[in-house]
């Protein structure tokens, strides 16, 4: 049985045309956690699809949805060493440039081999593809996505770094590696585009960029803040 939902949700999320339903795909969830309640990948699939209808627009029918099963799926998680991987990212329509299917990180890391292989390219790999994939061509196969980054500073825990995505008002995970550092390389607040990767501990922001009239000064907009970071680091040395 397992065997047999996780082929379906597979299908589901095919990259090529036409995209198996995805509320036929939500449905089979709903099977899924009933069957085997224990098992956090019933909670996930259910949770990065109805993420993949808000980011589509369709926030007031699945929203509630989302939140509940992001809930469940970090429940059942505990202690799993590859909860942060990307699974999954949002793939859009390339000729509307409207969300059609979830694309899997198998899926794009093969898009990127071959990106690399045609240019010749092999420097620094992050999450198995290469940096300059990501800094140059995601953007033809994966959704930006859009909204505000916030930070949080708490007096007896540590600090939170977020982003609320729009449509949906939906929180996304970042990283300072990703980011920098609060109000040295970026003010709280400040609109932001990124593309975003599905885990199984939650959706999180792989790849950011500033709006240029939020930037600090000196920075350059549309570079990607990794690289903002080392060279704010180099001026300060």
């Amino acid at each position: 049985m397992l065997d047999h939902a996780r082929y379906l949700m597979d299908v589901a999320s095919l990259y090529e045309q036409p995209p198996f339903p995805m509320e036929k795909a939500i449905r089979i969830t709903n099977l899924w956690q009933e069957e085997f309640p224990n098992d956090c990948y019933g909670y996930f699939y259910q949770y990065i699809l109805c993420f993949a209808k808000i980011c589509n627009g369709e926030v007031s029918d699945y929203k509630a949805s989302y939140g509940a099963a992001l809930d469940c799926c970090k429940k059942k998680i505990q202690g799993r060493l590859d909860q942060y991987r990307a699974k999954f990212y949002i793939g859009k329509d390339g000729e509307k440039g409207s969300i059609c299917t979830l694309v899997s990180h198998a899926k794009l890391a093969l898009i990127a081999e071959k990106y690399s292989q045609k240019h010749k390219i092999r420097g620094r790999r992050d999450d198995d593809i290469d940096q300059t994939f990501w800094e140059e061509h995601c953007q033809k196969h994966l959704l930006v996505c859009h909204g505000r980054i916030q930070y949080h500073q708490r007096k007896f825990d540590r600090s939170r770094t977020f982003i609320i995505m729009e449509p949906g008002h939906v929180e996304i995970n970042v990283t300072r590696n990703v980011v920098g550092t609060p109000y040295r390389d970026y003010q709280p607040d400040s609109k932001v585009s990124f593309i975003v990767a599905l885990t199984l501990a939650g959706p999180k922001a792989k790849e950011v960029w500033f709006d240029e009239s939020q930037n600090k000064v000196g920075m350059e907009s549309k570079h990607f803040t990794r690289q903002k970071s080392k060279n704010s680091q180099k001026q300060e040395q």
